[in-house]
């Protein structure tokens, strides 16, 4: 039997990590710093960008990207993923999502 004491310390605590700003290094690759202070480039590679991803191809949509409730968002509806990015940037300085 768990007790009040038992079951709060057992719990794991998630926080959510926003993306609070980017910058474009260059075509088909960001930079991107959470509110914790941690930083992240992502590469994304020609040949994976498929569906909501394929307009990214072209440099102006690309250029589009903006910064959406804690994410980086595109016109063409494609998106990062903040938290699946928060947790690649604990992995390594660079991720290149399948996209």
């Amino acid at each position: 039997m768990w007790s009040r004491g038992q079951l709060s310390r057992s719990r794991a605590i998630i926080a959510l990590m926003w993306i609070v700003d980017f910058e474009i290094v260059e075509h088909l690759r960001i930079r991107v710093g959470f509110e914790d202070g941690a930083r992240l480039e992502i590469r994304f590679l020609q040949e994976r960008l498929k569906g909501t991803w394929a307009p990214l191809a072209e440099e102006s949509e690309f250029l589009s990207a903006r910064a959406l409730a804690g994410t980086v968002a595109w016109q063409c509806g494609a998106s990062i993923d903040g938290q699946l990015a928060r947790i690649k940037a604990d992995e390594g300085p660079m991720w290149t999502p399948a996209a």
